[in-house]
């Protein structure tokens, strides 16, 4: 056989190959394809997201959070816990320890590429078939046209060439949700979203040091993430409190408060532990695991679409062996420096938390007397109204309702004279607006109410999809206003939106 002729049947070799490879991967996208739309379809009949928050209210000031029995105790328990993970990780049975989760993790760890592209392109079909969402379930955005920038990430994730186009696709969602939700709410979500883009330039990159620091980065966009969202439960620890009244074992027969607050510094605890030392962040990733698992048990399936990516990222975290742990790998060699660091990334996300909710929300904001009082966080002041004859609508304040029928009262009240004020309007669409808005917030209102009060379970189920199938309409219409230069108050209802999950399944 002839040289060329050898090298002809080695290309069409080639050629088999890579077009079975390419077939390969559309039958799987195919396959995922119809699983998440099967997911999707369970997930539209259970509204999870349904507790109304609004992150333009003061929060609780820090140093009421110092002050408290429950931070202390759990700080105290979360110390103990990460002190004894380095000894053990220094001791004898460290490398022991190891080895049984190299064994329990070795399928994954042989295809964890492929696994995080199965997972991410879950997530985002899921999120297609769902519709009407940014980024998760929460996010909820009246336009379809995002719903297809989520099935045209999932597909470019499948091919190598096309993945920087699916990063520049989860960022540019990030954006886009600017349109409708405060920039302080989407902070949530931002560094999850830019760990996860710059997985896959990373992914793509042929130079080998920067390409191996590709799973990295996935952790520290989820380790930052779950550090910033902690710091929520202890400047708005009333957000949670609906959920434990509807599951009160969760507390484990603690003051609902208190576990708030404990549960809070667990989490910061174990996000900080995930950019620690090797075996330190395998097990704070398993402990997560097993929160965010048994969190789907209780609240059901879209729970485990809108926590996919996050367990996905925490399972590669417990697969990945890299022995380094910069940045500060000396530093973490240290038992003291664990408090060290500790108590100075706390410092730094508490104060960049309370600081930046006080200069978003705090018209009359002062940066040099921020900087000297950023540890009292001092309580913002509301934000100012833009014009006094425009129809204005505020949400009722249900910590001082003690029965149904007063906080009624209230919101009928609160939704009646703006409402009328509204539809007095010379222009016929301006008026519709103006008037509906009001309505809108009645509704919301109402089923905010029948949520803390009512017991009956269809009804409840009622409440959730009114919360968030009106909080659509209030988008659209505060939209409305803004591109036909209406200004009003009413836009004070727009960067609300759904929360947390709650009913069972």
């Amino acid at each position: 056989m002839s040289i060329t002729s050898q090298f002809s049947i080695n290309s069409d070799a080639i050629n088999a190959l890579s077009n079975f490879n390419v077939i390969s991967s559309l039958m799987r996208f195919l396959l995922l394809l119809v699983v998440s739309f099967s997911f999707a379809d369970i997930a539209r009949a259970h509204v999870k997201w349904f507790a109304s928050y609004d992150v333009s209210q003061t929060p609780q000031t820090i140093d009421f959070i110092l002050a408290s029995q429950a931070f202390w105790t759990a700080a105290l328990f979360a110390l103990i816990g990460f002190m004894s993970s380095i000894f053990i990780e220094g001791s004898k049975f460290g490398q022991p320890i190891s080895n049984f989760l190299d064994f329990l993790s070795s399928p994954l760890f042989e295809r964890m590429d492929d696994f995080v592209r199965i997972a991410t392109g879950f997530f985002f079909i899921c999120l297609f078939a769902s519709g009407n969402v940014y980024l998760t379930p929460e996010l909820t955005t009246p336009d379809e046209f995002v719903s297809w920038i989520h099935l045209a990430i999932g597909i470019c994730i499948i091919f190598r060439y096309t993945r920087l186009i699916a990063a520049i696709g989860i960022m540019a969602l990030w954006f886009l949700a600017l349109r409708d939700y405060d920039l302080f709410h989407l902070l949530d979500y931002l560094p999850l979203q830019i760990g996860l883009a710059t997985y896959f330039v990373l992914e793509g990159i042929s130079r080998p040091e920067w390409r191996a620091r590709r799973f990295e980065a996935l952790r520290w966009g989820l380790a930052v993430a779950i550090m910033w969202s902690s710091i929520e439960k202890f400047a708005y620890a009333d957000w949670f409190i609906p959920i434990l009244n509807e599951h009160p074992y969760l507390t484990f027969g603690l003051p609902q408060y208190s576990f708030v607050i404990m549960s809070g510094v667990a989490e910061f605890v174990m996000g900080f532990g995930l950019i620690w030392t090797p075996l330190t962040r395998r097990l704070s990733a398993l402990a997560l695991v097993f929160i965010f698992g048994s969190a789907i048990i209780i609240f059901g399936r879209m729970d485990l679409i809108g926590h996919s990516l996050i367990i996905a990222i925490l399972l590669i975290t417990i697969a990945d062996r890299t022995p380094y742990h910069a940045p500060f790998t000396q530093l973490k060699n240290h038992y003291s420096n664990v408090v060290i660091m500790g108590c100075a990334s706390f410092i730094l996300f508490a104060s960049s938390y309370w600081g930046m909710h006080r200069m978003i929300y705090d018209p009359e904001f002062d940066m040099a007397a921020a900087l000297v009082a950023t540890v009292h966080a001092a309580p913002v002041s509301s934000p100012k109204r833009a014009l006094d004859d425009q129809a204005c609508v505020t949400p009722i304040n249900l910590d001082n309702q003690t029965n149904a029928q007063d906080a009624f009262d209230e919101a009928m009240h609160a939704m009646h004279g703006p409402m009328m004020m509204g539809v007095k309007h010379p222009d016929a669409d301006k008026a519709f607006v103006l008037g509906m808005l009001p309505h809108h917030q009645g509704a919301l209102d109402m089923a905010k109410i029948q949520l803390k009060f009512g017991k009956d379970r269809k009804m409840r189920r009622l409440a959730f999809d009114i919360l968030r199938t009106q909080h659509l309409e209030v988008i659209q219409m505060n939209r409305w206003l803004r591109d036909n230069k209406v200004t009003s108050t009413c836009g004070c209802v727009s960067k609300r939106g759904l929360h947390r999950p709650g009913e069972p399944a």
